[in-house]
């Protein structure tokens, strides 16, 4: 395969608006097509994740207009089938890296595939959704077109001059080393929905340029489809210098706190179960755990830390075990179990895989047992202000991002019955009308009744009963 050749001047699409494709296909353009293009007579076009890039399709259109045989990925899509403008359209392909080698030209954006199609042997074009996707694109020499740049006559201008082709991955390449080599160039993390597993009916919502948060078309869940960067490590600077980042003061600092909101959790859990077993999953140093011993509650706390486990353990003498939930305890403290209460405190939005977490829960409960949990909340005053920017902020560890009426629906598909909601985590400043008001104020104080009012808390508590069925019994 050779790099299309040829000096011909580039044709302007901005005097042709009307027909943004026609001016490559006019009378002067016809005679240079089969220059232009030589070598290159397959294209494969697709953008990563959700809804396809407008780009696509109108890179897909001005390639098909050379007699190109051009494919293009819409995740949306079933099957195949020909466009009017020529070109194809395909559904989500299996093994897409097994199929790069037939296409002589991948137009992309900057991500796995890019690297996958130089090794190959395709040449490759990236077009760029952020700032942040040219930067890496540039850095590795990659043919990249700058966000908001006129995308059609930088295609044509790379068909006309040639196509950079970066030395960082070629054919020859082993397949190990493209591998380790891929690690380290683009360490990302693409995601299903975490409740329904769904991954390719869904809405973007927000993209950043360390992830981008979608809306699950199937069950209506937010949550990040996609992940820049190394996964969170739940070790003593979560608790310590990372927690004091956030709150000012360290988990230890704040265990009192914490233990005063565990307290009226308890009292709202023993209101609707007359129990006296309790599971708390993500129990951390032990604070709700406490609590619940002081409600006259049998506690067990499970976490991934060890340096939390061991502080339950042997400073407060209550019983936890290291476990990543659901997987089974490696000492056996939950095996043959049953709990009249499951509890998880800001730990939910952490799992990737919700279905397996609520399977195991409800086969920890007794029937008409508690799960209770917090979570921060996509329908609180900070969201409703302004929701892109409420996404944005989300921790990058939290994969999964509720409100009251998804947990209500979602919960029951599952086997729970929500009885009762509190909106907690009330920030009157957040209010859009409360401009420098003091806190205490008139203003002040008429916001936070608005919040609690109106549940516009930055975050909510769901307690539901599990439903009971006969194999409970048995």
């Amino acid at each position: 395969m050779r790099l299309p050749g040829g000096h011909h001047s580039v044709p302007d699409c901005r005097k042709n608006k009307a027909e943004p494709f026609g001016c490559f296909i006019s009378a002067a353009a016809e005679n240079q097509k089969k220059e232009e293009t030589d070598g290159i007579k397959t294209a494969l076009v697709l953008s990563g994740g959700g809804d396809p890039s407008p780009y696509v399709f109108s890179v897909a259109a001005l390639l098909s207009s050379f007699d190109i045989d051009v494919t293009a990925i819409d995740s949306r899509a079933r099957g195949t089938r020909k466009t009017s403008e020529g070109y194809t359209i395909s559904g989500l392909v299996e093994n897409l890296r097994e199929s790069l080698c037939h296409y002589d030209l991948v137009v992309t954006h900057y991500g796995f595939t890019a690297f996958e199609a130089l090794a190959a042997g395709c040449r490759v074009i990236l077009f760029s959704p952020t700032a942040y996707h040219y930067r890496l694109a540039k850095a590795y020499r990659f043919a990249a077109i700058p966000p908001h740049f006129p995308f059609i006559r930088s295609i044509v201008h790379y068909l006309e001059k040639g196509i950079p082709v970066p030395s960082v991955i070629t054919p020859k390449t082993v397949q190990s080393d493209l591998s380790d080599l891929l690690g380290l160039l683009a360490n990302r993390t693409v995601l299903p929905c975490p409740l329904c597993g769904e991954h390719r009916s869904r809405s973007v919502i927000v993209r950043r340029n360390d992830r981008t948060v979608c809306s699950c078309a199937a069950c209506g869940m937010l949550y990040p489809s996609f992940i820049v960067g190394p996964g969170r490590e739940y070790g003593g600077a979560y608790f310590f210098e990372e927690y004091r980042t956030q709150y000012g003061r360290t988990y230890l600092e704040d265990f009192e706190a914490i233990r005063s909101q565990g307290q009226r959790r308890m009292k709202i859990i023993a209101s609707l179960h007359q129990g006296s077993t309790l599971l708390d999953i993500g129990c951390a140093y032990g604070p709700f755990l406490v609590a619940a011993r002081d409600a006259g509650w049998d506690s067990v706390g499970t976490d991934i830390s060890p340096e939390a486990v061991s502080y339950v353990r042997e400073r407060l003498e209550l019983h936890a075990c290291v476990s990543a939930f659901p997987a089974p305890d490696l000492q056996g403290f939950l095996t043959g179990k049953r709990f009249d209460a499951v509890t998880l405190w800001f730990v939910i939005e952490h799992f990737m895989d919700l279905e397996s977490v609520f399977e195991r829960i409800r086969e920890l409960l007794v029937p008409g047992g508690i799960l209770a949990f917090s979570t921060p909340s996509a329908s609180g005053i900070s969201a409703r202000k302004n929701r892109a920017s409420f996404l944005a902020k989300s921790p990058r560890d939290h994969f999964s991002i509720w409100t009251p009426r998804l947990a209500k629906a979602h919960l029951k598909r599952y086997g729970f019955q929500v009885v009762k909601i509190v909106s907690t985590g009330h920030h009157p400043e957040r209010f859009p009308f409360m401009g420098t008001a003091a806190e205490g104020s008139p203003r002040w104080r008429a916001a936070s009744a608005l919040s609690r009012l109106f549940k516009l808390g930055d975050t909510f508590e769901v307690y539901a009963m599990k439903n009971g069925v006969v194999e409970d019994w048995s």
